[in-house]
């Protein structure tokens, strides 16, 4: 009883070990020790792993006589490793995305690195244990995952989010203005993080997966132009390359002002743009629409003379020599400068 209810409380609480423990002593204050001495935390703990560890060895059984589909992905490092993971989930389409409840951890497997015929043994591994081959297979675009499932002769179904954000890099990872918009995001985040007018800063981006969440920084950066003629003129001048780089025509509102009665409000939009938001839909339900002038008055100046100071990688971490890829360098005069480094 004890060893069922240890885990129900682990589960279905989500409290840890030590907790668990002080649950008992109070049922047993309560209900005349009916479940006598307590075991320890640790004791608990072991409980609650041992039941983790069967049901992962047990979960390919959860798919004998069902149609089932993998998700197969390279994982995160442990130590010098390579973690390799493989969920498992019914192959029925429901209409809707899937959550946490529909996935099954089918196999866990660790290699110093990981090619096309690796994997593919992984695969066929895990439809060995379950005893019939998956629908299909969903990964990433990575080289070795997609050679696996074609060298396994499963379907293939490439994930939607990576996908597109391929699509978005190959569009504008080498565009001069998109790589002056990153850097500015970036180095205004590095350089105010731990000042007063850090409530403002963009969102973190991982540069691995940064057009996969291109919409974090759209989403900012629609709110800083929209407030940026409210802002301190301190801030105004830290992004003044927001409206710098502010769009000619109206980008489309979408859902973003839902609920909100914008009739009251002025739109301020940049010189010689007000008749394009007149306009266009949902900026037309402004009460009023002022034009700013864009002016280079706020922009940082370039001073030839500025020696290097220090080095940083894009974590934060001292450089003492140039790394191949972004190094943030810091001069003498004060200015951040993003560097690639090939």
């Amino acid at each position: 009883m004890m060893v069922a209810l240890s885990v129900a409380f682990y589960a279905r609480l989500s409290v840890g070990s030590r907790q668990i423990v002080e649950i008992f002593n109070i049922l047993n204050e309560f209900m005349g020790n009916v479940f006598g001495k307590v075991p320890a935390y640790t004791t608990i703990g072991y409980w609650t792993q041992e039941l983790g560890l069967s049901v992962y060895k047990e979960s390919c059984s959860l798919f004998k006589d069902k149609r089932y589909a993998l998700i197969v992905d390279e994982s995160m490092m442990i130590g010098s490793e390579k973690l390799l993971l493989t969920l498992a989930m019914p192959a029925i389409n429901a209409g809707s995305a899937i959550t946490e409840k529909d996935i099954t951890i089918v196999d866990i497997s660790i290699a110093k690195s990981w090619n096309g015929a690796s994997i593919k043994n992984v695969l066929e591994k895990v439809a060995d244990k379950i005893g019939h081959k998956p629908e299909y297979v969903i990964s990433d675009n990575g080289s070795t995952v997609c050679k696996a499932v074609r060298d396994a002769g499963y379907a293939h179904h490439l994930d939607i989010s990576h996908t597109l954000g391929m699509f978005l890099e190959r569009v504008y990872k080498k565009e001069a203005d998109f790589q002056e918009l990153s850097n500015n995001v970036q180095l205004a985040r590095f350089k105010y993080n731990m000042q007063d007018v850090a409530y403002v800063q963009p969102p973190s981006q991982r540069s691995i997966a940064r057009f996969m969440n291109m919409s974090k920084w759209i989403d900012w950066i629609s709110r800083m132009q929209y407030l940026y003629h409210t802002l301190r003129d301190d801030i105004k001048s830290i992004y003044a390359f927001i409206p710098h780089n502010a769009w000619p025509t109206p980008v489309p509102a979408g859902q973003f002002f839902y609920g909100f009665d914008v009739s009251q409000s002025t739109l301020y939009v940049p010189q010689g743009t007000r008749q394009d938001y007149w306009v266009a839909a949902v900026w037309e339900d402004f009460g009023d629409i002022q034009e700013y002038e864009v002016s280079a008055v706020n922009q940082p100046a370039h001073h030839s003379e500025a020696k290097e100071v220090s080095r940083y990688s894009l974590d934060g971490q001292r450089l003492t020599t140039p790394v191949k890829g972004l190094n943030i360098v810091r001069y003498s005069d004060g200015t951040i400068k993003k560097e690639a480094v090939h």
